[in-house]
């Protein structure tokens, strides 16, 4: 039995399903308490049921990243209930795929607000606790979409191309008491987004011959937020089976 996360706290958003569930398990499975975020209540309630307790209270807290009063008023919550965080995750994400001139407005709007709005209003809202911390970390997920072009992607390739310059940034700014990382996933077989690894276009593309499953993308995750990678900041990871290569 691996307990080595015992005593850390840790936030994962969007951490009722795909990536963020199984980040969420993976940490309870070590020890840490996990407070599960997402945009569903109900479903973060109900992700709690599937986390190895050890001895530790484990929290869900429904939360909208994209508005800065919901993670204020998130932030009350937990702290209430939890006292301190260690590591934050971001994992929340969406992902609309249309031609940019057939892309709305609000889906502009909402792609930005979510995957770059978010991740700053809860990395600013959570850094003041973190650095309590010592070993305080925070891992945002991005995309290989932020740097290879995907026909449909253009929103959702300039959210997370923000969100690596952001954290890049702020990797400098809260150095040396927090330490900040990306996670770049590849196609991952997670809620819908990519359902089958049989596309022979999308395989011959990947060194590595099939999709990534979530399990693997969170694996990575919880690496960058713990000590093993204390001497790690402002760096990308790509989990991608290669893809990147390209």
């Amino acid at each position: 039995m691996n307990l080595e996360l015992a005593g850390k706290t840790v936030i994962v958003t969007g951490g009722a399903q795909g990536i963020g569930l199984a980040t969420a398990q993976i940490y309870a499975s070590r020890g840490a308490q996990v407070v599960v975020a997402d945009l569903n209540g109900d479903a973060a309630k109900a992700a709690l049921e599937t986390l190895e307790s050890h001895g530790v209270t484990h929290f869900a807290v429904d939360v909208d990243v994209s508005s800065s009063a919901s993670v204020e008023s998130m932030k009350e919550r937990v702290m209430e209930a939890v006292g301190k965080v260690d590591v934050l995750a971001n994992v929340a994400g969406i992902y609309p795929n249309s031609l940019m001139t057939e892309t709305p407005d609000d889906v502009w709007r909402r792609t930005l607000a979510v995957n770059l709005d978010g991740t700053f209003f809860m990395c600013r809202a959570w850094a003041p606790v973190l650095s309590e911390q010592e070993g305080a970390a925070i891992v945002n997920v991005i995309s290989g979409a932020a740097r290879i072009p995907y026909p449909g992607l253009s929103a959702y390739s300039a959210s997370k191309g923000g969100v690596i310059s952001f954290s890049r940034v702020i990797a400098a700014e809260l150095a040396p008491s927090i330490r900040v990382n990306c996670i770049g996933p590849g196609g991952t077989l997670a809620d819908g987004k990519v359902d089958s690894d049989t596309d022979p276009q999308m395989m011959a593309l990947i060194p590595m011959a099939r999709l990534g499953r979530p399990e693997e993308i969170a694996e990575a995750i919880v690496f960058l937020g713990s000590d093993r990678a204390r001497y790690v900041t402002g760096q990308i990871l790509h989990v991608n089976g290669g893809r990147s290569m390209h």
